[in-house]
């Protein structure tokens, strides 16, 4: 748990992973906060990691929205943090003018937490293979490029995991996700089968002798 004025090294691991997934760092006034968003089916996932930023952060509530132009109503669930001073460090790493960037020591940030955090806010298995998706769409062609060193690399610290990663594009309508979204990048980890999100942070988390 962290105290009013420091990050510990666990919710640091923990911000930069979903600071690569869908967390924004936001400027409220003098300082900065950090806001989550999840639909429904994550919603203890998000409770979780409102839970492991204590005691910076907010009760999670829920949010309704309809969409005009079918009519339905769509929920997500949304915490954040108080607006604190120590989150300026990560807005300044991971923003360039107002948009959220890949920084350039990011290999020699992350650990197999982040890279869990990670998944989970923006990986989804593949119907067609053992492999997983990580989208990166928002991010430019060089940044990509870092995170797919980074992936590689894993390989290399640990016998338990086994990745290979490449860019990629869906085959339906290239030229079209190709102009829209970009490149996402797919990479396939070898003990990953049909796991839950619990399972998939526990066998990730493992090695490291972390639990959730």
């Amino acid at each position: 748990m962290g105290s009013r004025g420091v990050l510990t090294k666990r919710q640091r691991q923990i911000l930069i992973g979903t600071l690569l997934g869908d967390a924004h760092l936001e400027l409220n006034g003098k300082y900065v906060r950090l806001r989550v968003d999840h639909y429904s089916p994550q919603k203890d996932y998000t409770f979780w990691m409102a839970s492991e930023f204590t005691p910076f952060s907010l009760p999670p509530r829920i949010i309704s929205r309809v969409d005009k132009r079918n009519g339905k109503t769509y929920t997500r669930w949304h915490f954040s943090t108080k607006s604190l001073p120590i989150l300026s460090e990560f807005r300044n790493m991971f923003y360039k003018e107002g948009k959220k960037i890949v920084p350039p020591n990011i290999s020699g940030m992350m650990d197999n937490l982040s890279l869990a955090i990670w998944y989970m806010d923006d990986g989804f298995r593949r119907r067609d293979s053992k492999g997983f998706y990580l989208c990166t769409s928002s991010f430019s062609d060089k940044e990509q490029k870092i995170l797919q060193y980074i992936l590689n690399a894993k390989e290399e610290e640990t016998q338990k995991v086994s990745i290979s990663v490449h860019l990629h594009l869906p085959m339906k309508n290239k030229a079209f996700y190709k102009e829209r979204y970009g490149k996402g990048l797919s990479w396939k980890v070898r003990f990953i089968t049909n796991a839950s999100w619990k399972e998939f942070l526990f066998h990730l988390l493992f090695p490291i002798g972390l639990t959730i």
